[in-house]
């Protein structure tokens, strides 16, 4: 019996293969498609959507980074990996002419179902986002949040398992530190949104039960401090971590350029190395 997760990677799949037949098959008649200043009813226009992105992007495919069930509805965490942009992009503020740019850019989508059919899909990203990596003249520069109000925000769509959202309020070159011994498997520095995707796709490998509770307690500028504690199960041994946990960031133009993070990293390798 297909899961309402099931649905979802059919749907992905049908996408990347550019299958026309998935959106009969999958949507109700009256499905609903609501994106940032969009809303579309019934699957010939959410094909026609989607044909869109593929249009403007021939190498256009959809990486899944996470799904997770909440209340019956299934959230995605996503990477649209562009290509190059070899046509115009149709978007609810104009037409983006094919500049030419490699693009890829993060995406969260909520999918709610009807008798194990897909009825309405919600898309959210940055839509200030897309038109500045396709270098769009013209378009207003928008203000941006606190360095806090970034930080609390990464923490809030982590605790829902947002990670589109996460890697939206972050910079393109931004680096995460996080020393100590080699037995952690997610020890290391990674740069970039690609690096931050493989931190989280691999503290996701080697854990579950994961939860993060933090408070911001310091901030002056572009500097946060954020103190609290995190919990997990490491899969592979059974073993339950629990530990403080400190976050030195730096937020500029309202995207993180850099984090530090600091816990127990004695308690993380007593974890990852315990005998079941």
């Amino acid at each position: 019996m297909h899961t309402h997760k099931d649905v979802v990677t059919e749907y992905y799949a049908g996408f990347n293969r550019r299958d026309p037949d998935i959106y009969a098959r999958l949507f109700t008649k009256d499905c609903e498609l609501i994106a940032p200043g969009l809303r579309l009813n019934g699957p010939d226009a959410l094909r026609e959507f989607d044909r869109g992105w593929t249009s403007a992007f021939a190498d256009g495919r959809i990486e899944n980074l996470h799904l997770g069930d909440t209340d019956g509805a299934v959230l995605a965490s996503n990477w649209f990996h562009g290509g190059k942009h070899v046509q115009p992009l149709q978007t609810p503020a104009g037409s983006i002419p094919a500049s030419g740019r490699n693009f890829q850019v993060p995406y969260s989508a909520m999918f709610e179902f009807d008798g194990g059919r897909i009825k309405t899909q919600r898309i959210t990203f940055d839509a200030d986002v897309v038109p500045a990596l396709l270098g769009a003249p013209g378009r207003a520069t928008r203000s941006h949040a606190s360095a806090s109000e970034v930080v609390v925000a990464i923490y809030e769509a982590f605790g829902r398992g947002d990670l589109a959202s996460v890697l939206n309020r972050i910079d393109p070159r931004a680096e995460l530190q996080f020393e100590g011994p080699s037995g952690v498997p997610w020890i290391g520095t990674f740069r970039g949104r690609d690096g931050w995707t493989t931190f989280f796709q691999t503290l996701g490998g080697h854990l579950d039960e994961i939860k993060v509770t933090m408070e911001v307690f310091a901030a002056e500028g572009e500097r946060v401090a954020a103190s609290g504690r995190y919990q997990g199960r490491v899969k592979a041994t059974g073993a339950r971590i629990d530990s403080p946990l400190v976050h030195l960031w730096t937020v500029r133009d309202g995207l993180v350029v850099r984090c530090v993070e600091l816990t127990n990293t004695a308690a993380e390798v007593a974890a990852c190395t315990a005998t079941k």
